[in-house]
């Protein structure tokens, strides 16, 4: 007889501290709210309500584009080191797989990769071979600037361009026909290769969540099943993380 097929009904990964959980869900108005607060807390009561509701709107904006776009949890780094602050993001997100049956997902992936500037290399995630994608997107920088008090434009091409360095990592939900992306992101190009490393340690964390298997009730007993063990607080921020699909 042959057992039934166990697909995962989420995920959990480990973050390190002062990164915000914001479940793309019908939760998510009340995480933003919650870190609007956290982030204002400590600001003068003159400055608060500005400041309170510009980011607000920076965060509803890009929560509710993650959300139309499909994914299911935004993962916001809030450290600040010696006045810098620490800004990177995660966003994770389960992806249909565009290949025929039978054709290698990976190899697929890398193929996407290589045409669109990405360097792509294999790591094991989840107990099994993903595809990391590292690509640096420069940003657009307003070809009209002025020098402050003359009309003669700025030679731009001697300002250092603002980019984002990405780490895109896809890795397939095990026996089902989907990839999870976890598409990581910082604008901080000096700590570049210090966040990509820490992005990469964050991936190799995940773990697949199954239902739970119930054991044989004892005699007269009520039988008993396994809780997940990592949850978020209620003000979402946490080192573990974790997402049910199912």
């Amino acid at each position: 007889m042959s057992s039934a097929i166990r697909r995962p009904t989420g995920y959990r990964i480990v973050l390190p501290p002062a990164w915000w959980h914001i479940p793309l869900d019908n939760g998510r108005h009340a995480s933003v709210a919650a870190l609007v607060r956290h982030q204002v807390r400590r600001s003068p009561k003159d400055a608060a309500a500005l400041l309170r509701g510009g980011l607000r709107r920076e965060l509803t904006g890009v929560v509710e584009r993650a959300a139309h776009a499909g994914a299911c949890d935004l993962y916001l780094s809030l450290g600040v080191e010696r006045g810098i602050p620490l800004a990177a993001s995660l966003l994770v997100q389960r992806m249909a797989v565009p290949v025929a049956p039978g054709e290698d997902v990976l190899e697929f992936v890398e193929a996407v990769a290589g045409q669109r500037d990405g360097v792509p290399r294999r790591l094991l995630v989840g107990g099994a071979e993903a595809v990391a994608v590292r690509r640096v997107e420069l940003l657009p920088v307003r070809d009209d600037l002025v020098l402050a008090g003359d009309a003669a434009p700025v030679d731009l091409s001697s300002v250092p361009r603002p980019c984002t360095t990405n780490l895109d990592v896809f890795v397939p939900v095990p026996s089902d026909e989907a990839l999870l992306l976890l598409a990581f992101s910082t604008p901080v190009p000096p700590l570049a290769e210090a966040f990509v490393d820490l992005f990469e340690a964050v991936a190799q964390s995940l773990t697949w969540s199954y239902p739970a298997r119930r054991t044989p009730a004892p005699p007269g007993g009520r039988a008993a099943s396994r809780a997940p063990a990592m949850r978020f607080d209620d003000s979402g921020r946490g080192r573990a993380g974790q997402r049910r699909w199912a």
